[in-house]
């Protein structure tokens, strides 16, 4: 459908441009041209993300998700607003799809004993136990640290732990 094809792009000039409120809308006229349409529930998102719209964010990156279920950066997005919005464990849950291979089995584990209700602090020391690793140890630690304590500058922590982890 090129009306929609046309709207989708005019929310990401608008989006480039700063213009977020144009945006939605843009990306709105967009599904109503093509409703099914993953990459225009992503955009939207994304609009709404920066809008500080974290509802409205998860609720378009959750509707991408279920129409494209391979789109990795929904799933980061998603991950990334629920974070924000101060879900540790949804955050957790949310990008475990993502999580890389290496890692992937001990991440399932995690969101198993999540799901099944274990405390989040709990589950992520076993799965700290699960990865027996150094560096995993580091960044668990700083999502313990979070999970009880709603650690603010989390993201700042890791990626100083990330920058430490490729020095070594």
């Amino acid at each position: 459908n090129h009306q929609a094809r046309d709207h989708l792009e005019e929310g990401r000039l608008k989006t480039d441009a700063g213009d977020l409120v144009g945006a939605v809308t843009s990306f709105q006229q967009a599904l109503s041209a093509h409703p099914g349409w993953a990459e225009a529930h992503f955009e939207l998102g994304r609009a709404y993300h920066g809008q500080g719209r974290l509802g409205q964010a998860m609720a378009a990156y959750r509707a991408a998700i279920r129409l494209t279920p391979d789109m990795q950066p929904a799933y980061a997005n998603l991950g990334l607003a629920y974070f924000q919005n101060g879900d540790l464990e949804q955050a957790v849950l949310a990008t475990a799809e993502i999580a890389p291979e290496a890692v992937r089995p001990q991440v399932r584990d995690l969101c198993a004993r999540i799901s099944g209700g274990q405390r989040l602090s709990i589950a992520l020391r076993d799965f700290a136990q699960d990865l027996d690793d150094a560096t995993g140890d580091l960044v668990v630690a700083a999502l313990v640290l979070a999970a009880e304590h709603q650690a603010r500058h989390l993201a700042d922590l890791l990626a100083s732990l990330a920058a430490a982890a490729r020095e070594q």
